[in-house]
C-alpha cells in the first residue's frame, strides 16, 4: 500500500538527484510509515543545491520513499506568487496514492490535504504544533490557521498529537467532539526517537563550581524560542559571581540578533557564551547536552518540543515555560512565563545552591523521558498507522 506523507520537510536536491533535510527528516524518521506501509510518498518544498550546499545534512530518500516536489516557498507572499506551479504540484503528488498522513499545522501540507481530500480517499493526521502560539505576532494568520486546524482535526478519519492532553482539547478529533463510531480514530506520541542507549545516569552534582546552560533550537529565526530572555536571566546570575557559561545550539537570520544581544552582555564579553551553529546528528547534540549541567528554554511556542524531552533523558535539570505540552514534562515550580526573567534567574541560582535538588530532578527527569523512549512510542505509532491502512484497505473492498 502506498502512503502520502505530506511535511513541511524544506529538502534540498543535489544534483545526483538525492534529497537532503538539514534537521529531523532523514531517512530514518521515515521508516515509522514503512513499518506499516511498502512505499511513502514525500510531499515537501525542494530547492535546488550544490553538494556543498548540504554538507553535514541528512540523507532523506532511500528504499521505499520517494519525494514528490513542491515549489520552495518561504512565507505567504512566495506562496501567493507560486500558487499555480504548487497547486500543479499537489495535484500530481496526490496521484497514485492509497491514503494519506498530513503533519500540520503547516501551509504547504494544508494546501497538500486540499488537494488530497478531492480524492475521496482515507487520511489520518499528526498535529506537532499549536498554531495559536505559533503564530502568536500575526494576529490574522494565527486566527486563521487556529480556525483551519479546529476544522481539519473535525474531519479528519484520525487525528494524533504530540501531547496527551493540551493539543486535544484545544482541537478536538471527531470521537471527541461527537462521539466513538468506530470509524474515526485518535492517538497522541511525540515524533522524538530516543533509543535505548540515548539515555543517561543520574548526574552529581556535589562539589560542581562552575555551570553550563545549554539551549538546543534548530532553527534560530525569530524570538519565539526565547534566546534573548535565556540570556538576560543568565546574566543576572552571572553578575552575582556565579561561574555560569551558556551554549546555544542552532542556526537561523535571528541569529546574529542574538550574537549581539550577547556582546553586550558581561557575559558575553568575558566570552561566556557559545554559539555552535546547527549540529546535525543526534549524536553531536547528546554529546552538547551531556558537557552542560542544566537547560534553560523560555520558549513562547511549544507542541511538545523534542529538545526539552533529549535534554531530560541525559539527565538534565530544565526550566521553562508553561505553553504547549511542556507542563506534561515539567514540574510546576520549573515553569516560569517567558518575561519573568528574575523568576528563571532565581530558578538557576536555586538549582546551583541545591545540588540535591538538582540531583532530585536529574532522577525525575530521566524517569520522565523513559514514557517517550523509542520502544514505547513505536507500537503506538504502529497501531494508529494500521488502523490508517486497514481503514483504506475495507474502503477498497466496500
Amino acid at each position: 500500500m502506498r502512503l502520502l506523507v505530506a511535511a513541511d520537510a524544506s529538502l534540498s536536491r543535489t544534483p545526483d538527484g538525492k534529497y537532503w533535510s538539514p534537521t529531523i527528516y532523514d531517512y530514518s524518521f521515515f521508516e515509522r510509515y514503512l513499518r506499516v506501509f511498502e512505499q511513502i510518498v514525500l510531499v515537501s518544498r525542494v530547492k535546488e543545491a550544490t553538494f556543498e550546499e548540504v554538507e553535514g545534512f541528512l540523507r532523506c530518500d532511500g528504499e521505499g520513499l520517494t519525494v514528490a516536489e513542491l515549489p520552495d516557498m518561504h512565507g505567504m507572499t512566495d506562496y501567493f506568487k507560486k500558487f499555480f506551479p504548487f497547486s500543479d504540484a499537489a495535484k500530481k503528488a496526490v496521484r497514485g496514492v492509497d491514503c494519506a498522513l498530513i503533519r500540520v499545522p503547516s501551509v504547504a501540507a494544508s494546501l497538500v490535504l486540499h488537494y488530497f481530500k478531492k480524492t475521496k480517499k482515507k487520511y489520518f493526521l499528526e498535529v506537532v504544533a499549536d498554531p495559536d502560539t505559533v503564530y502568536a505576532y500575526n494576529r490574522p494568520a494565527r486566527r486563521f490557521f487556529t480556525r483551519l486546524l479546529k476544522k481539519q482535526c473535525l474531519k479528519a478519519d484520525g487525528v494524533s498529537y504530540v501531547t496527551k492532553d493540551y493539543l486535544q482539547s484545544k482541537y478536538p478529533s471527531y470521537i471527541r467532539a461527537r462521539g466513538n463510531d468506530g470509524k474515526h480514530y485518535e492517538s497522541y506520541f511525540s515524533t522524538i526517537r530516543l533509543s535505548d542507549d540515548f539515555f543517561s545516569t543520574p548526574r552529581c552534582y556535589h562539589g560542581k563550581k562552575s555551570f553550563n546552560i545549554i539551549h538546543v533550537s534548530n532553527s534560530i529565526n525569530n524570538e519565539l524560542k526565547g534566546h534573548i530572555e535565556l540570556l538576560s536571566a543568565a546574566e543576572m546570575i552571572f553578575n552575582k559571581g556565579y561561574d555560569i557559561s551558556v551554549t546555544i545550539i542552532g542556526d537561523g537570520s535571528y541569529r546574529r540578533t542574538v550574537e549581539e544581544f550577547a556582546a553586550g552582555l558581561q557575559i558575553g564579553k568575558q566570552h561566556k557564551v557559545e554559539f555552535t551553529g546547527l549540529l546535525f546528528s543526534a549524536d553531536q547534540v547528546r554529546q552538547r547536552l551531556l558537557d552542560a549541567d542544566m537547560m534553560v528554554f523560555p520558549t513562547y511556542s511549544e507542541g511538545l518540543p523534542r529538545t526539552v524531552i533529549e535534554a531530560m533523558a541525559v539527565g538534565l535539570p530544565v526550566i521553562s515555560t508553561p505553553v504547549g505540552g511542556i507542563p506534561e514534562l515539567l514540574d510546576a515550580g520549573d515553569l516560569f512565563e517567558h518575561e519573568d526573567i528574575s523568576g528563571i534567574s532565581n530558578r538557576i541560582g536555586q538549582f546551583i545552591e541545591q545540588p540535591d535538588l538538582m540531583e532530585k530532578k536529574s532522577v525525575r527527569n530521566i524517569e520522565k523521558a523513559r514514557e517517550y523512549a523509542e520502544s514505547v512510542l513505536a507500537k503506538r505509532r504502529d497501531e494508529y498507522y494500521t488502523d490508517l491502512k486497514n481503514l483504506s484497505l475495507s474502503e477498497k473492498t466496500e
